[in-house]
């Protein structure tokens, strides 16, 4: 009888034991979900006292996308350089009016004046960029053929 005694006991705490341990594992699983539902909510919110602003570089002559400009906000801190695609895009841009600057090497540098950014918007801007190089093409298309003399 003592033993029966005993090892109802054993099953008993035990039953005890795996109860207490499932009712933590839950508890656990609900804060984890409740802590990263809040952090989701706090982090995903769009930043509405800013805007955004993004667009795509060209090539004015074949208008094909350039990817590697380095597109900057004169008088800021803020840039970005374009994707494969020549997209790019500035978040978090105060509301106001700016001037954006794009460059790059083999290219005329572009010059955006008074764009406006409004708070909660995008504003989208198509620039083509026109190449140095096809400058050059055309002056030296224009000279005359040089002949060498005493051949």
């Amino acid at each position: 009888m003592k033993v029966e005694r005993e090892k109802m006991a054993d099953r008993n705490s035990d039953r005890m034991r795996r109860w207490v341990c499932s009712e933590l594992c839950r508890i656990c699983m609900i804060l984890l979900f409740l802590i990263s539902g809040a952090a989701c909510c706090i982090y995903g919110q769009e930043d509405t006292d800013t805007g955004r602003i993004q667009g795509r570089v060209m090539d004015k002559g074949r208008y094909k996308p350039l990817s590697g400009v380095l597109v900057e906000m004169e008088a800021s801190s803020m840039g970005c350089v374009t994707d494969l695609d020549g997209c790019f895009r500035i978040d978090h841009v105060p509301e106001g009016n700016y001037r954006i600057r794009m460059s790059l090497k083999g290219y005329q540098r572009m010059l955006i004046d008074d764009l406006s950014v409004i708070r909660g918007q995008i504003t989208f801007r198509t620039v083509e960029m026109k190449s140095r190089t096809a400058e050059n093409e055309e002056k030296t298309a224009r000279r005359p053929a040089v002949k060498i003399l005493g051949q």
